[in-house]
C-alpha cells in the first residue's frame, strides 16, 4: 500500500491528508462524473443526454431547468425523453460489445468502405437531408410507397387513390371551425395537387388507426423530397406533435421556432377582444382550452390566461376550442 492509499483509506487518513497537504503533497482523488438532468420549463419530459439529444439542443437557455437527479425530475411527474433513452441503450450496447482485434488486410492498409444497399433504394441516416421523411432502413418508419392523392381533407389529412386516409405524422393541424383551418387545407392542396406523394408509414401494422380511421405517415413530394408536414409547420399552418418521438423532431421544432418568432399562421397575435379572450391551461398541457371545454376539468393546476399569452407560450388550440 502506498502512502496515498493509506492516507485515503487508513484510520489516520484525516491527519495524514492534513500533513501531506501542508508539505505540498496533496493526494489526487478520482473525479466523479455526474450526468446532467435537465428539461424545458413546460415540458413533460426530462433529458439525460442534453449534448446528444436533438430535442434537448433546441431548448433555449432561458427556458431550461436542471435537476439534481433523475428521481427529482420524476417526482415532478416528468418522464425520460425517448431519444435520450435510446442513446443510453445504444451506448450501453456498444460498450458491452467485445472489441475485435485489428488485423492487417490485403489492400495495403486501405479499409473497404461500407456498401450502401443501393439495390433496395435505402439510404444511410447520415445521407438524409434535414427534415427528410424516414426511409425504409429507419427505425421510426414502415414501408415507403409512392402514391397519388385523390383529395385533401381538414386536419392535415390526405385521401389516397383507393380510399385510404392518411394523417400526417409528427404534426397537429387545425380542424374545421378553427382559425386558419381553411388556409392549411388550401396550402396542402396546392402542395399535392396533380403530384405523386412519397408516403412512409409510421408503422407496418395496417390496423393501427386513429378514431377517424386514418393511418399515420410522413409524406414528401418532388425529387428533392420536400417534407409536407415540415412545410406546414414552417408557415405556421400546423404545430409539432410533442406527444411522440420521431426522427424529424428536432427539425420540426426548429421550424416551429421560426414560425412562432415570425408570428405566422396559428402564432399570429390577435387584436382587441379576440386576443384578450380567456382560455384555460394546465401545468403540463401543450394546449389551451375554452372555459367550458370538457378537458378543462382534467387539467393539473389550471390557470386562466389570454389567447395571445397562450400563443406566446407556444400552446396549440384544443380540438374543442372555437373562437367566440
Amino acid at each position: 500500500m502506498t502512502v496515498y492509499e493509506y492516507a485515503v483509506s487508513g484510520r489516520k487518513s484525516c491527519w495524514l491528508v492534513v500533513i501531506l497537504t501542508a508539505v505540498g503533497m496533496t493526494p489526487s482523488l478520482p473525479a466523479v462524473a455526474v450526468a446532467e438532468v435537465m428539461a424545458a420549463q413546460k415540458s413533460k419530459v426530462y433529458h439525460t443526454q442534453p449534448d446528444r439529444c436533438g430535442a434537448a439542443k433546441t431548448i433555449a437557455s432561458g427556458n431550461r431547468i436542471s435537476f439534481k437527479s433523475v428521481q427529482e425530475a420524476e417526482a415532478e411527474g416528468r418522464r425520460q425523453c425517448k431519444s435520450c433513452a435510446r442513446i443510453e441503450a445504444k451506448t450501453k450496447e456498444e460498450s458491452s460489445k467485445p472489441k475485435e482485434p485489428e488485423t492487417p488486410g490485403d489492400d495495403d492498409g486501405k479499409a473497404e468502405p461500407k456498401k450502401i444497399e443501393a439495390e433496395t433504394g435505402r439510404k444511410r441516416d447520415s445521407d438524409k437531408k434535414p427534415g427528410e421523411p424516414p426511409t425504409e432502413n429507419n427505425a421510426d418508419s414502415g414501408v415507403v410507397e409512392i402514391v397519388k392523392v385523390s383529395r385533401v381533407l381538414p386536419g392535415a389529412t390526405l385521401e389516397l387513390e383507393g380510399g385510404e386516409r392518411v394523417r400526417l405524422s409528427g404534426i397537429g393541424a387545425p380542424i374545421n371551425g378553427q382559425p386558419i383551418a381553411r388556409e392549411a387545407q388550401k396550402k396542402l392542396e396546392k402542395l399535392v395537387k396533380g403530384r405523386k406523394v412519397t408516403v412512409a408509414w409510421a408503422t407496418n401494422d395496417e390496423s393501427m388507426r386513429d378514431r377517424y380511421g386514418r393511418r399515420a405517415a410522413f409524406a414528401a413530394i418532388g425529387s428533392d423530397r420536400e417534407d409536407i408536414g415540415g412545410t406546414l409547420i414552417q408557415e405556421g399552418l400546423a404545430w409539432v406533435d410533442r406527444s411522440s418521438d420521431f426522427t424529424q423532431l428536432s427539425e420540426y421544432l426548429r421550424r416551429e421556432d421560426d414560425a412562432a418568432w415570425g408570428q405566422r399562421g396559428i402564432w399570429k397575435r390577435l387584436k382587441g377582444s379576440h386576443g384578450a379572450a380567456k382560455v384555460i391551461v394546465g401545468k403540463f398541457t401543450r394546449e389551451y382550452h375554452s372555459p367550458y371545454c370538457p378537458h378543462a376539468a382534467l387539467l393539473i393546476e389550471p390557470a386562466t390566461i389570454s389567447v395571445n399569452e397562450a400563443k406566446g407560450r407556444r400552446l396549440a388550440p384544443c380540438e374543442f376550442w372555437r373562437p367566440e
